[in-house]
């Protein structure tokens, strides 16, 4: 079992955004910021475990200073590897601060629960005045190649984001297979993936956010299929919501990268630039 923290901080100097690595505990690796076309500094995040084991509890933290602009991604899919019997639950806490006028892009790839693994996801984003931030998780039902649908024995996501210490979004959900039926149509039904995207600017005013809701609910329903879902969703302020389901992985990753194109540019006025990943 590993208790460990990677603690990071950008500050915006001059033209560019600067990345100080406070605390880095294994195995979480940070390699160095690279800028990307849109002047944000990107970061790749690194599990040298190559997955969350049994009864880890990992915790990573960022704080953007006034106008630092930041992405960060990882190297691959965040595997979640079995726990034994009487072990604790494996889990991955998240929180962000946002200064003024500053931007978070958080974008990893997907979580994977293995068989018999059980996941606790906690994240909390504080945003001040004029930050924004884009965010998506997406969750696997499993590893689906091996024929691992639903095995794993415990996922819960709780979620929160602030504006000006104002709640404006908070998700709580569990998932466990052997007391539900996940596979029923109330729940994921034919789908084996799931993504939600928040895109946030405290300070913008809520008709721009309504208007972009049908925006991109249009959009949604244009790209939507028989294998993959898509809805948006207007937050109480300063921000949106946006969910999908898919059969495939890669209806999930078309989807996210088409909305969240749309969504930067309208919101924030530039690109939405996929990071380029390093292995």
């Amino acid at each position: 079992m590993t208790q460990a923290t990677l603690s990071l901080n950008f500050q915006f100097d001059v033209d560019r955004t600067v990345l100080n690595v406070l605390r880095q505990e294994p195995p979480w690796r940070a390699l160095r910021a690279f800028r990307n076309d849109s002047g944000e500094a990107l970061i790749h995040l690194h599990n040298v475990s190559g997955g969350i084991l049994g009864g880890d509890n990992l915790h990573l933290e960022a704080t953007l200073h006034p106008g630092a602009q930041a992405q960060i991604t990882a190297v691959g899919a965040t595997r979640v590897y079995r726990c034994r019997s009487g072990q604790n639950p494996s889990s991955q806490s998240t929180h962000f601060h946002i200064g003024s006028g500053a931007l978070l892009e958080y974008l990893p790839d997907t979580v994977i629960p293995y068989a018999h693994s059980r996941f606790e996801r906690k994240s909390e984003i504080h945003l001040e005045e004029g930050a924004g931030v884009i965010w998506w998780e997406t969750l696997s039902a499993g590893r689906i190649a091996s024929g691992e649908r639903f095995a794993f024995d415990h996922v819960s996501v709780d979620t929160a984001i602030y504006a000006k210490q104002q709640p404006i979004a908070i998700e709580r959900y569990a998932l466990q297979p052997k007391l539900q039926e996940l596979e029923s149509p109330a729940r994921f039904g034919k789908y084996a993936y799931s993504t939600t995207m928040y895109v946030c600017r405290e300070g913008k005013p809520l008709p721009e956010w309504t208007a972009l809701e049908r925006e991109l609910n249009e959009l949604a329903m244009a790209i939507s299929s028989a294998e993959t879902k898509w809805g948006v969703s207007t937050l109480v302020s300063s921000g949106l919501v946006i969910r999908g389901m898919s059969k495939t992985a890669a209806g999930v990753s078309e989807g996210l990268r088409t909305l969240w194109q749309t969504a930067k540019q309208k919101v924030f006025g530039r690109p939405a630039l996929a990071p380029r990943k390093i292995y």
